[in-house]
């Protein structure tokens, strides 16, 4: 259901997604817009995810569990993403994720471009 909303919400056109998944101590956040005006990329969950994983090859959170705290980092994040489309101003996640880990406290972001 939540995957289905998701594909669904990203694709309305002229709505962008602000995106975010946890799992245990590390999360990923992300801005999808699939019809996004020009010169910003059309992506969507898809782009980065381009081929969905088999059943059971990806940890699941009732299995590994997740961190309280990680929840409200993710979360954190997320809002500024939405803050920062609503008022037009520093540079959006479009096209880029970020991803956390707090075992590490590292934090990288990747660049990822529409899948052909």
């Amino acid at each position: 259901m939540r995957s289905t909303w998701s594909r669904t919400t990203a694709r309305i056109p002229g709505v962008p997604l602000v995106w975010g998944t946890v799992v245990s101590m590390a999360f990923q956040v992300s801005v999808f817009w699939s019809a996004a005006p020009a010169p910003v990329p059309s992506l969507t969950l898809r782009s980065l995810h381009p081929v969905k994983p088999a059943p059971g090859t990806t940890p699941a959170s009732p299995k590994v569990g997740v961190l309280g705290p990680v929840v409200g980092q993710a979360g954190t994040a997320m809002a500024t993403e939405a803050i920062k489309l609503l008022v037009g101003f520093g540079e959006p996640l479009i096209g880029r994720v970020l991803m956390t880990d707090a075992a590490t406290q590292r934090a990288d972001v990747l660049t990822f471009a529409p899948w052909d």
